[in-house]
C-alpha cells in the first residue's frame, strides 16, 4: 500500500505534490462533514450487520496492539528520547481504550471516531511539513484533527437536533493525537526531526486558540442562553429547535437509600417552588395526562423554560411507567422479572418525596397504599439510581470553572509560543 502510494506521488511533478496533498486533506474533511446527516442510518446499519461489540472490540485491539508495539520497541533498546513522551502515549492509549470499551453497548459505532480522525491527522502531517519542515507539523496536525472533530460535533448537534456530546469531541481528538504520538514518538521520521520554528509555532498557536475558544463557546451555549438569543434575534429561532443547549448545568445530590441523582435546581430553589407553586404546578400536571399529551407538554414546558415543572412531571411519568410494568408481571412467580421495575419506581418516588412532596401530593398522580408498600418491600437497595435523561447534567462544575481552565490553557499556549520565539533568537 505504501509503495503504491509513493509511486503515485512520484508520478506527479514535484511542485504539485503539495497541492495534491492539500486536495486530499480537504476532500477528507469535506467527506467527514457530508457524512454527518447519515450518521443515524450508518450506525443502525453497522449495528444490524455486525455483532454489537465487534467495532469497539476491533478498535480496542488495534490500540492495544499499538501499546504492545511501543513496549516492544522499548524492550529492544529504542525507547522515546524522553520518558514523558512514552508516559503520555501510554496514558492516551489507556484513556482511549477505556473510552472505547465504555461505548461497547451504548454507542459502539462511535469507536470508529478514533481511526477516522487518526487518518485525518496523518493526512495533515505532510501538508504542514511542506509549509514548515519541523516538529511543529505534529502540533498543527493534531490540533487540526481536534478542531475538525469539535466542528463536526457542533454540526451534528445543529443538523440532527441531538444532545451535544463532549465525549464524542474527546474521542475524535484522541484519535488524532494517538496517531501523532505513534508517528512522532515511535516511528520518528527524520523529516520532522528539527525543532519547531517560530512560524510553525505561530500556526499551532492560532489553531490552539481557535480550538479553545470554540470549546468555550460550547460550554456557554446553555438552553437559557439560547432562549435569550432567539428572543432578541428571532431569525436565529432555528437554533432552539431541539429545546436544549450544548451543555446543561445542574446539581448532584445523594440519598442513602438510592444513591446519587441530579437536578437542574438547587435545594433552596426546589423547596421554595414546591412551597409556593405546588397547586399551580399540580394543575398543569393534571391538564397534560401521560402519555396522551406528552408531546404538547414537552413543547409547552421544556426544561429550559420551567425546570421545576419539567422535572416533577418527568419523575412522576417514570415512576408510574415502571410501576405499570411491575404490576403487569405481578402474576409471575419469578421476582427477578418485576423487582427491577419496582426498584426504579421506588427510586423515582423517593426523589418525589424528597424534592417535590407538596406538588405531587396535590396532583392526581398519588400512589395507592398497596403500590407504595410493594415498592418499599421489593425494591433492591443495592441497585444504584440511573436515569439517562438527567445524567448529562454537569455537576458540580460550573461555567466559570471551565472558562478558568480555558484561560489557563490560552496562557500556556502563549508561553509555549514565546519559548519557541526566544529559542530561535538564541
Amino acid at each position: 500500500m505504501s509503495s503504491s502510494k509513493s509511486r503515485f506521488l512520484k508520478a506527479i511533478p514535484h511542485d504539485r505534490v503539495g497541492l495534491v496533498q492539500r486536495i486530499l486533506l480537504a476532500l477528507y474533511i469535506v467527506a467527514l462533514f457530508l457524512l454527518i446527516p447519515l450518521l443515524p442510518e450508518l450506525n443502525q446499519l453497522a449495528e444490524a450487520l455486525l455483532p454489537p461489540r465487534l467495532i469497539p472490540g476491533t478498535v480496542t485491539a488495534f490500540y492495544l496492539g499499538v501499546g504492545l508495539f511501543v513496549a516492544g520497541g522499548c524492550c529492544c533498546g529504542r525507547p522515546p528520547r524522553r520518558w514523558w513522551r512514552l508516559l503520555a502515549l501510554v496514558t492516551l492509549t489507556v484513556l482511549a481504550v477505556a473510552g472505547i470499551w465504555a461505548l461497547r453497548d451504548a454507542a459502539p459505532a462511535r469507536a470508529l471516531y478514533l481511526p477516522a480522525y487518526g487518518v485525518l491527522a496523518l493526512l495533515a502531517l505532510p501538508v504542514y511539513r511542506r509549509r514548515e519542515p519541523d516538529a511543529g507539523a505534529y502540533w498543527c496536525a493534531g490540533l487540526l484533527a481536534s478542531l475538525v472533530g469539535t466542528l463536526t460535533e457542533v454540526t451534528r448537534w445543529l443538523l440532527l437536533e441531538g444532545q451535544f456530546s463532549f465525549g464524542a469531541v474527546a474521542l475524535r481528538a484522541a484519535g488524532g493525537w494517538l496517531m501523532i504520538g505513534l508517528v512522532a514518538w515511535v516511528l520518528r521520521p527524520p523529516a520532522y526531526a528539527a525543532a519547531s520554528s517560530p512560524r510553525s509555532a505561530r500556526l499551532a498557536l492560532r489553531l490552539a486558540v481557535v480550538q479553545l475558544l470554540l470549546l468555550g463557546l460550547c460550554i456557554s451555549t446553555t438552553a437559557e442562553r439560547l432562549q435569550g438569543i432567539t428572543a432578541r434575534w428571532p431569525a436565529l429561532a432555528w437554533l432552539q429547535r431541539a429545546n436544549q443547549g450544548m451543555i446543561e448545568y445542574g446539581h448532584r445530590y445523594h440519598d442513602p437509600e438510592i444513591g446519587f441523582f441530579y437536578s437542574r435546581l438547587s435545594l433552596p430553589e426546589l423547596a421554595e417552588q414546591d412551597r409556593t407553586r405546588s397547586f399551580a404546578v399540580a394543575a398543569i400536571l393534571d391538564a397534560y395526562p401521560f402519555p396522551d399529551r406528552e408531546a404538547e407538554f414537552l413543547a409547552e414546558y421544556p426544561p429550559a423554560r420551567d425546570p421545576f415543572v419539567y422535572e416533577v412531571r418527568h419523575r412522576i411519568d417514570r415512576r408510574d411507567r415502571y410501576l405499570f410494568y411491575a404490576n403487569r408481571l405481578e402474576d409471575y412467580e419469578q421476582e427477578e422479572w418485576w423487582v427491577p421495575f419496582l426498584t426504579i419506581a421506588y427510586q423515582e418516588h423517593r426523589i418525589l418525596e424528597l424534592l417535590f412532596p407538596r406538588t405531587w401530593n396535590a396532583s392526581g398522580y398519588t400512589v395507592s397504599d398497596r403500590n407504595l408498600n410493594r415498592m418499599r418491600a421489593y425494591h433492591d437497595p443495592a441497585t444504584s439510581f440511573h436515569n439517562e435523561t438527567d445524567r448529562h447534567l454537569v455537576a458540580p462544575w460550573r461555567e466559570t470553572h471551565f472558562w478558568g481552565m480555558i484561560v489557563v490553557g490560552l496562557t500556556l499556549c502563549w508561553l509555549w509560543y514565546r519559548h519557541h520565539q526566544r529559542a530561535s533568537v538564541s
